[in-house]
């Protein structure tokens, strides 16, 4: 399956989860893919790690929830929780783009 970069209505359709393997025909388009995700199961998202090639052009990207990992007693957020954000969240995709400039979950 490839996901191009229509960033049409998703209010009729079913939510579809990251597989691995699943293609986007560019970055902007992974990205869009992972926000709705998202939103549709309720939390915030953020690049975590990007990579790049000799050129500057990314070529790997780790996707994650933007609530991901545990609570700390450290910083100024301490006690502070957001609604629509999940605490201690696993969602997490690895993209890598290939040789054809599409862009596949890995992981």
């Amino acid at each position: 399956m490839t996901i191009d970069d229509d960033d049409g209505n998703n209010d009729n359709e079913e939510i579809v989860e990251p597989i691995v393997e699943m293609e986007f025909d560019s970055l902007d388009a992974l990205r869009l893919f992972f926000k709705r995700y998202a939103f549709d199961m309720g939390f915030g998202w953020k690049v975590r790690t990007s990579k790049k090639d000799k050129n500057g052009d990314v070529y790997y990207v780790v996707i994650v929830c933007s609530r991901e990992g545990t609570p700390t007693s450290k910083g100024p957020s301490l006690g502070r929780t957001f609604p629509t954000q999940k605490a201690n969240c696993q969602a997490k995709i690895n993209a890598l783009k290939n040789e054809d400039g599409k862009w596949v979950i890995k992981k």
